[in-house]
């Protein structure tokens, strides 16, 4: 900005010219050039446009009239830094239980120097959305119970190009903490720069970090699995060649050797076909005889119509009055052998057993063409570990999965594992939540060039946060025809297959947590329901799963209680569906985020409800308010739901992604969505 010169009663300003001539610049860009601007005399202030960042000019402002130039005044100034470029990926080297071992690569300081690095740490096993704003050092994060830390921090001038996360070391005050075994870590690079301001850019997360897994022997001689590019698994022929020759030569050089380790061999070989051919023996015996696991301990009571009895009357039925309702499910189930599922690593803990990720073997059976690289969630349930209640429970969970089948908008059963004392049920697996692919679309946050550059506040189309919202209605509406409420919609229990496709998962068996992240889910439960659910001091004795829960189906409006005791209804998910409709037009923000979950209830009931978005229209919005409604009968259905959606999205003009004047995000606050 500028002052007019004082008027001595010469003749009038016309225009007014600016020169900005650099002096120095900590830009990678080309060698800046000087700039000339000319602005109108009723001017005072202005953007220069077209400047280097972090640059250093001198700026001269001179008057215009009829007799030319006046004269110069001069200021100088630095541009401000840029967003760097995102650094590449780190590659993963090895890993062992405790530790990664990546490479990193430097970033071009293209906007403003790069001044220090970090080590970002990210536990993608529940799948929360990293927000930059809450990133600090380990213990800070744990206390926090947030899934990512910052683990290392090291300055651009000495840069570590290959680094192993968690060695346990201090690195510019960040501990590097050993990592937990199981969890599925990502590892991200972080490039600072700083100057007029501080301004860091991250590395994307990619699943590519996991791929070409080979076991090997660590230094303590324990098996530990490491990673490693495809290709290195291969021998050259050459050393192929070479060892081959080495061994006839050894062979031709100590005859009496070969023929002593020949005669050991027949003699173990010998032993052993006698020890396979009793244990087949054994194990035909063992088998011809009624199994344990599918004619007695997975049964529960069922009336003559073969269908599951209401929850709660189960504990009252003795074992002899147990038909076998498991036999009759599994006829509906594809068996997989066991050698067909490899597990790989551990998700976390539903209320009836481990769940864990596995690798599935490609065949005609179990093969899903749309779930990448074969991966699968797996529901482990151990016979041992269930009472009858407990059985009745998740046999009921396993019939909602039987009954609801394959959808194209919900996550499906493929088939089951039996083995002796267990039963693994195999579910398909998607990593990208709503949520996520929500919130990594805040484009004033993540991508401010781009966001400058098309005044826009998401970096996805309107239309297709309307075609996911319209997805998820039909893929409820289908759970609804198979008698099943889910009980928690919200968009972390909804996955996106090819960045677009919605499929609802977080449902009957799909229901888990880990010991660090247990979702709670009041945000978006209904008025009517709310009361229902667990209190901090109940659900702490609720087999130590929080709220993650199963559903009984219901019809109707019939509420129906599931395994862990949390009360869910077909028109109470309709309610939540309303809540998910807010969080995706506000790009994941958190319901209700000014207030703990103990203190929502009161305030939902007596009619608190959340805000209208300001670009977000009234009719849109009706939508959602008529979810909300008082009385569950009143509320839409999925179709009047999904068609009145379709509608708004056919206009193009309820919901506009569009920067304005105080612009804000709506607050997502991830610690708000899980319990303390």
């Amino acid at each position: 900005s500028w002052e007019p010169p004082i008027d001595d009663g010469s003749a009038e300003v016309l225009q007014f010219h600016a020169t900005a001539v650099p002096l120095n610049s900590l830009s990678g860009l080309e060698p800046p050039t000087s700039k000339n601007w000319q602005f109108g005399s009723e001017i005072k202030s202005a953007w220069l446009y077209g400047v280097h960042p972090a640059t250093l000019y001198i700026i001269e402002m001179r008057a215009a009239n009829t007799a030319g130039l006046g004269t110069a005044a001069t200021t100088e100034g630095w541009t401000s830094i840029a967003h760097p470029p995102v650094p590449m990926q780190p590659e993963l080297l090895s890993r062992t239980p405790s530790t990664i071992t990546v490479k990193l690569h430097t970033v071009n300081p293209s906007y403003g120097p790069i001044t220090a690095y970090q080590i970002v740490v990210v536990d993608e096993t529940v799948g929360v959305y990293m927000n930059t704003s809450y990133l600090t050092n380990y213990n800070d994060a744990s206390r926090q119970k947030l899934p990512y830390y910052i683990g290392a921090k090291f300055d651009a001038e000495n840069f570590i190009t290959v680094f192993t996360v968690g060695d346990g070391k201090k690195y510019d005050g960040y501990y590097n903490a050993p990592l937990k075994e199981g969890l599925d870590y990502h590892i991200l690079l972080g490039a600072v720069s700083h100057l007029n301001k501080t301004l860091i850019s991250y590395s994307p997360s990619d699943h590519g970090q996991h791929l070409s897994s080979v076991l090997t022997l660590d230094n303590d001689s324990h098996l530990s699995k490491h990673e490693f590019p495809t290709n290195m698994l291969q021998p050259h022929s050459d050393q192929v060649a070479d060892h081959v020759t080495d061994e006839h030569h050894r062979s031709t050089q100590e005859p009496s050797g070969l023929v002593v380790g020949l005669s050991v061999s027949v003699g173990v070989l010998g032993c052993l076909v006698l020890i396979a051919v009793v244990v087949y023996i054994a194990l035909r015996v063992y088998l011809q005889a009624p199994r344990r696991l599918d004619n007695q301990e997975l049964t529960v009571n069922s009336y003559d119509n073969g269908e599951l009895p209401p929850e709660g009357m189960s504990h009252y039925m003795t074992d002899e009055e147990l038909p076998d309702h498991y036999s009759r499910l599994k006829q509906r189930v594809a068996v997989m052998a066991p050698s067909d599922l490899t597990i790989v690593g551990d998700i976390g803990q539903g209320s009836f057993g481990a769940v864990k990720k596995g690798i599935v073997r490609s065949s005609q059976q179990v093969h899903s063409s749309n779930h990448s690289e074969g991966a699968v969630l797996v529901q482990h349930i151990l016979d041992s570990s269930l009472d009858s209640g407990d059985k009745a429970s998740m046999l009921r969970c396993l019939g909602q999965h039987v009954a609801v089948g394959k959808h194209s908008h919900v996550v499906a059963l493929m088939g089951l594992v039996e083995e002796m004392t267990a039963v693994s049920l195999v579910f398909e697996y998607y990593t990208q939540t709503l949520k996520q692919h929500l919130t990594e679309a805040r484009a004033v946050t993540h991508y401010p060039v781009y966001a400058e550059k098309h005044r826009r506040f998401s970096t996805i189309d309107e239309q297709q946060v309307l075609s996911i919202l319209c997805g998820v209605a039909r893929g409820l509406q289908w759970l609804r025809c198979c008698g099943v409420s889910h009980g928690s919609v919200c968009a972390r229990n909804v996955v996106l297959v090819d960045g677009c496709v919605p499929k609802l998962t977080g449902f009957g068996l799909l229901s888990y947590s880990n010991d660090l992240y247990v979702p709670d889910y009041r945000r978006w439960v209904a008025r009517e329901l709310l009361a229902h659910w667990h209190t901090k001091t109940d659900a702490a004795n609720d087999r130590g799963h929080g709220y993650s829960h199963q559903n009984g189906g219901s019809s109707g409006d019939k509420s129906s209680r599931g395994g862990s005791g949390v009360v869910s209804s077909l028109q109470g998910d309709v309610w939540s569906f309303g809540v998910l409709m807010w969080e995706a037009v506000t790009l994941g923000a958190t319901p209700y985020p000014e207030l703990r979950g103990d203190d929502l209830a009161p305030k939902v009931q007596t009619g608190l409800r959340l805000p209208q978005p300001q670009y977000v229209a009234n009719d849109l919005y009706q939508v959602m308010l008529d979810c909300w409604q008082l009385d569950p009968g009143e509320r839409p259905e999925y179709p009047q739901l999904e068609a009145t959606i379709n509608q708004l999205a056919g206009e193009g003009s309820h919901l506009l992604f569009s920067t304005y004047p105080g612009f804000q995000y709506h607050l997502y606050a991830p610690h708000q969505e899980f319990r303390d």
